[in-house]
């Protein structure tokens, strides 16, 4: 049996015979310090909710709908993840790494202090996405990240194979050497756009960090 309460009322949302959450609807619902790892919650709705300290290491979520939702604190290590929608999401110091997001949605989602250590983001949709955090080794082959902001990220052996980069911010206050990388190549997809100055040093043009 799988009871499942509202952290702002007490009341019961859900119970569940099986432990299982697939293809249930979540919407408008506050869920705290819950564990559901391991648990199969394919094709699940918690969109327009609020998560915060949810346990879903390890869990087939895949197709869910996390749209317009804010996480907290949420746990997706080894997650299946392909095909979730987390459009418009607000997602504060989750943990990613070793997810599977094979064709995520995150366009316009806000990630902040995220980690996406050894993550699969192939053919994920990230266009305008902000994300801050550590994205060491992660794989957005084939993905799109038009007009993303990756600005504060740790891009350490990440890969980019094939990814769409138009108008993607990569400079930020302590560019390294793969974030000017990375800038080159959103400029070459995008080549008619100007080049921005650098938040953190006025006087210092984009393209000096280019040309060293």
């Amino acid at each position: 049996m799988l009871e499942i309460p509202d952290a702002s009322t007490g009341e019961l949302v859900l119970r569940l015979a099986k432990h299982t959450l697939s293809a249930h609807k979540f919407s408008n619902v506050c869920l705290t310090e819950m564990d559901f790892s391991t648990i199969d919650s394919s094709d699940a709705d918690f969109s327009f909710s609020t998560l915060r300290r949810v346990n879903f290491a390890r869990a087939v979520l895949c197709r869910a709908r996390f749209g317009n939702t804010f996480l907290h604190s949420v746990d997706f290590r080894s997650a299946r993840l392909e095909d979730v929608d987390f459009t418009s999401a607000v997602i504060k110091e989750a943990l990613f790494s070793d997810a599977r997001l094979e064709g995520a949605i995150l366009r316009y989602a806000q990630l902040s202090n995220v980690d996406l250590t050894g993550a699969v983001l192939t053919n994920a949709d990230l266009s305008m996405a902000t994300i801050t955090g550590v994205l060491v080794n992660a794989d957005f082959s084939g993905a799109d990240l038009r007009g993303a902001d990756l600005r504060e990220t740790r891009l350490h052996g990440a890969r980019f194979d094939g990814a769409r980069l138009a108008n993607a911010r990569f400079i930020g206050n302590s560019p390294t050497e793969m974030h000017v990388q990375m800038a080159r190549l959103a400029h070459a997809q995008n080549p008619s756009k100007s080049l921005p100055s650098t938040p953190s040093q006025g006087k210092k043009s984009w393209w000096r960090f280019l040309g060293g």
